[in-house]
């Protein structure tokens, strides 16, 4: 597929895990960035790369430091780290109540920082959200509150896409 401009892209936490596996995809990202991505990301994304425990392993490197290396890889410049204000929150916390009222299976803390990385992603008008994450992040109830809260703030939902799908349609 061939782009006409440059894609707007944030990575969720899930897919650094799966980069890890494979090299030959942050290959082919790297070479996109800048002219086809640039890549987004925020301190939630980063946190909970930092989460991940000193002691995993991927053969003898440090799963924690692969990942963040790649993050670090990824979102190159300061002003590519976006910031969760306040309207952030308040925009996240809607979606939670939007997506009670839809009966979703997820708990406040399990998913609320997946709804403020939309949240973000939505306010900063990214091009595409890409996630691992197929039963919360992107979730249909989720999708659904997404949509219906951001049309209420007239901002527009990125296109929310499945890492598998973003890589045979993107690379």
């Amino acid at each position: 597929m061939s782009f006409q401009t440059q894609k707007r892209v944030i990575l969720d936490t899930s897919v650094y895990g799966r980069l890890i596996e494979e090299f030959d995809i942050i290959n082919k990202i790297v070479i996109l960035i800048p002219e086809k991505f640039v890549i987004y990301g925020n301190k939630i994304i980063r946190n909970e790369l930092r989460a991940v425990s000193k002691k995993e392993r991927i053969g003898t490197e440090s799963k924690r430091k692969l990942v963040l290396g790649i993050y670090d890889l990824f979102v190159r410049k300061e002003h590519h780290v976006l910031k969760i204000t306040d309207l952030i929150e308040i925009i996240a916390n809607k979606y939670y109540v939007e997506y009670n009222k839809l009966k979703g299976g997820y708990s406040y803390d399990s998913i609320i920082n997946d709804f403020k990385i939309i949240a973000c992603a939505s306010l900063h008008n990214l091009d595409i959200v890409v996630s691992h994450d197929t039963k919360s992040m992107l979730g249909q109830k989720a999708i659904k509150a997404y949509e219906t809260v951001n049309k209420s703030y007239q901002i527009r939902t990125p296109e929310l896409i499945e890492y598998q799908k973003f890589k045979e349609t993107y690379l």
